[in-house]
């Protein structure tokens, strides 16, 4: 669970809401998970100014190391989408000085753009192939610093790279960093003028001491 507000600056005043929530569902078969998000704001956005969303997905793990997933969205506001995600995980491991060492393939949104815009590509774009990859350049039991980088190519039209960055301490509390760069906003003269965000989380395990880890139980 997760709120982000959006406060105006300069010429612009007012304040908008973000609101994300999830639950993972391991059982024998695979990892069942749904989550949904919630926008309002007074800004212009590329949503609209109130937008939601509703996600189910479902994870497998075909061999030890290499797992497939497969998602549904569904996009409600000014206008309405409908997207199937798929995609794979490969775990490396360690690779080299690069811990856990990990890369993905997907492609996503496939079905029914959410079109606020009709002179503008869909958002999110719908059928977009995306790759990426995550590791660990520090990994301790007191603290992680992990990398997250990801180039996507929207309606294979536009090109999209972000980068993400991660701090842990003792697996219970998270500060996050993330750059996105977008070629055809940047083309158009309509990138953000800061496109990096910041972020912080806590982790709970029911149960167990911020200092307590199992040897069995891995993260993906």
């Amino acid at each position: 669970l997760s709120y982000m507000s959006l406060v105006g600056l300069e010429d612009v005043s007012g304040m908008g809401h973000i609101v994300n929530g999830g639950v993972s569902i391991p059982s024998r078969i695979g990892v069942f998970t749904t989550s949904a998000q919630f926008f309002s704001s007074p800004f212009d956005g590329v949503y609209g100014t109130t937008f939601g969303q509703l996600n189910f997905s479902f994870a497998k793990d075909l061999y030890r190391n290499l797992w497939f997933g497969a998602g549904l969205g569904f996009q409600y506001g000014d206008d309405w989408g409908l997207g199937l995600d798929l995609g794979i995980i490969h775990l490396v491991g360690d690779l080299a000085f690069l811990k856990d060492f990990r890369w993905a393939l997907a492609v996503r949104d496939i079905g029914w753009g959410y079109y606020p815009n009709e002179d503008e590509l869909s958002m999110p774009p719908n059928f977009t192939p995306a790759v990426g990859a995550g590791f660990k350049l520090v990994k301790s039991d007191a603290f992680a610093l992990s990398f997250f980088p990801d180039l996507s190519f929207p309606k294979v039209q536009n090109l999209r790279f972000s980068v993400g960055l991660e701090a842990a301490i003792y697996d219970f509390l998270f500060f996050d960093a993330s750059y996105g760069f977008d070629v055809r906003d940047s083309a158009d003269g309509v990138a953000r003028p800061l496109p990096v965000s910041f972020g912080a989380s806590v982790k709970i395990k029911p149960g167990r001491g911020i200092t307590e880890t199992d040897p069995d139980e891995s993260e993906v």
